[in-house]
């Protein structure tokens, strides 16, 4: 990378721009980027218009919005490629199963000289999704994990040699948590219904069984 002429020229593909764990990660990648060395923008597969994307764009980072909605939208690919080479993209960072098959495939055909990939999960999903994996994963330069049991899945599931993965943790600024002041907690319990000095444990995400909620619950019994 040392021998690349800076602002290297970064793109991230992500299959939308909701709000979700992976888009969040993304963007606080993007605060943090150091922009002497990196031009960075970010590319979806549909949903630019959502609430991560126009955020994004209000941050002053390029939003392009592929509009594939759907998986035969041959003219999103072909906008695609031309975007990779007229921009002139370096760097291929790509998050979620369906951006990742896109950006390897399209990636690859386009000659772009570092392809990575971004595992969040230690599931893809599905068994086909699985397998789609293992045969595209060796067109990746790097998989990079969020955590032990991601890599983990990785290794049973790509055909991407053990010292392409990296493990990097996603990063938590806790400084926005320490703003919460007791009046800001207070008016918050109120807002629902709960007394200020009620123990109170609470869950944020959505209720799917990779969230293991019924775990939480179990140990709330406990």
């Amino acid at each position: 990378m040392s021998k690349l002429k800076s602002p290297i020229n970064v793109l991230y593909l992500i299959t939308d721009l909701k709000y979700g764990g992976a888009q969040t990660v993304l963007m606080n990648l993007l605060e943090q980027l150091d922009t002497n060395h990196f031009q960075a923008q970010v590319v979806c597969l549909f949903g630019g218009s959502l609430p991560i994307g126009d955020e994004l764009r209000a941050r002053g980072i390029k939003v392009t919005d592929l509009q594939m909605t759907h998986p035969w939208r041959l003219d999103a690919l072909w906008r695609f490629y031309r975007l990779l080479k007229r921009e002139k993209i370096t760097i291929l960072h790509t998050s979620l199963f369906h951006a990742s098959l896109v950006g390897r495939l399209i990636g690859g055909f386009s000659r772009i000289p570092v392809i990575l990939t971004w595992r969040h999960n230690v599931s893809l999903g599905a068994g086909w999704r699985d397998l789609i994996n293992r045969w595209t994963s060796k067109l990746d330069d790097c998989v990079v994990v969020v955590s032990e049991p991601a890599r983990q899945a990785e290794l049973r599931t790509s055909s991407i040699p053990q010292d392409k993965i990296q493990l990097i943790y996603n990063a938590i600024d806790i400084g926005r948590y320490s703003q919460i002041t007791p009046e800001i907690r207070k008016s918050t319990r109120e807002s629902f219904g709960i007394a200020n000095g009620t123990f109170l444990i609470g869950f944020v995400g959505r209720l799917h069984p990779q969230k293991g909620v019924e775990i939480l619950l179990e140990a709330f019994a406990r």
